[in-house]
């Protein structure tokens, strides 16, 4: 849609944050869509968030994102551990991306999966 106009101004680039861990369906229609988007899609990664949670390896970078694991409690109750894994596998990422291209004043937009439509909110401009 953001192609198409549908938005205002059309994107000049599409940055995907590769947790290295994403469904495979994910990683096609980001195969299919870089092959139809008229601008530029630049894939980053800080890592595999699988491997680093298995072997600790995120902790190297300084500490550990936990990631939105869920578990079942002693009393039977239902519970998530607490979520960083964004911040750190998604937003800084593109963020390095970004500045490392000069780009130090950007109109970001963030897509949200539907399965997390509970996060979402009306937010105003970031601030470093």
């Amino acid at each position: 849609m953001a192609a198409e106009g549908r938005f205002g101004a059309s994107p000049e680039l599409a940055v995907f944050a590769d947790t290295g861990w994403e469904p495979s369906a994910v990683y096609a229609q980001l195969d299919w869509l870089t092959e139809r988007l008229p601008y530029p899609v630049e894939r980053v990664s800080a890592g595999n968030i699988r491997d680093d949670a298995r072997s600790g390896g995120g902790r190297s970078r300084g500490r550990f994102a936990s990631m939105p694991m869920h578990l079942l409690n002693r009393d039977g109750t239902k519970g998530q551990l607490r979520r960083q894994c964004t911040k750190e596998y998604k937003l800084a990422p593109i963020r390095r991306r970004l500045r490392a291209l000069g780009l130090n004043h950007v109109e970001m937009w963030l897509g949200i999966s539907l399965d997390e439509w509970q996060r979402m909110k009306a937010v105003g401009p970031a601030v470093d």
